[in-house]
């Protein structure tokens, strides 16, 4: 009895190393030089596609910006993108994010007023704006910066009378209309 219990722990603990042994055998696809070239190519094209339209948006003042992350002094926090946004039609603004001591999405309302877009030495093109939503953002300056390789940005925020921010927002610049976003009710105005 002790030898066969003996040779099933010796079976069990080479059992593994079989497996591995016959998962080497595997061919594993490994592209070549132009295949590569080809690959990047593609991406690229994608890319500045991408970033066309973004920057058609963002000169038409008709855009939505999915958050992904906040990275600030306290850390990086990541947000679900259907749900967190910032969208600009005309002077019309709407943000929601979670937070502010609320149970679950609050879409906040309100007016951007002083939009202006530039070009930096970079090639990053910085877009810049004043929110006015009630008991959230009165007097907010906003700063969008679109990365010059595709439709990604950093927003950053610094409130009425501060100094500098303390983080930014990630996210990806879609035109109006071209993706879907969770909204949540709307506060009740007082």
């Amino acid at each position: 009895m002790k030898k066969t219990i003996f040779t099933l722990l010796i079976f069990m603990g080479l059992l593994p190393s079989l497996a591995m042994a016959q998962k080497s055998d595997d061919v594993y696809f490994i592209p070549s030089e132009a295949e590569m070239m080809a690959i990047n190519a593609a991406r690229d094209s994608v890319n500045q596609k991408l970033y066309d339209q973004a920057l058609a948006a963002l000169e038409n003042q008709c855009f939505i910006i999915r958050f992904e992350t906040w990275e600030g002094s306290t850390g990086r926090s990541l947000y679900d993108s259907r749900s967190t946004f910032l969208e600009l039609d005309g002077e019309k603004i709407a943000y929601q994010k979670p937070g502010w001591g609320h149970h679950g999405m609050v879409k906040h309302v309100g007016k951007a007023s002083s939009i202006c877009m530039k070009k930096d030495e970079s090639g990053n093109i910085l877009y810049s704006m004043v929110l006015d939503i009630p008991n959230v953002f009165r007097g907010t300056h906003v700063k969008i910066v679109l990365d010059p390789t595709a439709n990604k940005c950093k927003v950053y925020y610094r409130r009425k009378y501060a100094r500098e921010t303390n983080g930014y927002d990630t996210g990806i610049v879609y035109p109006l209309g071209t993706t879907t976003v969770l909204k949540g009710q709307e506060p009740l105005l007082r």
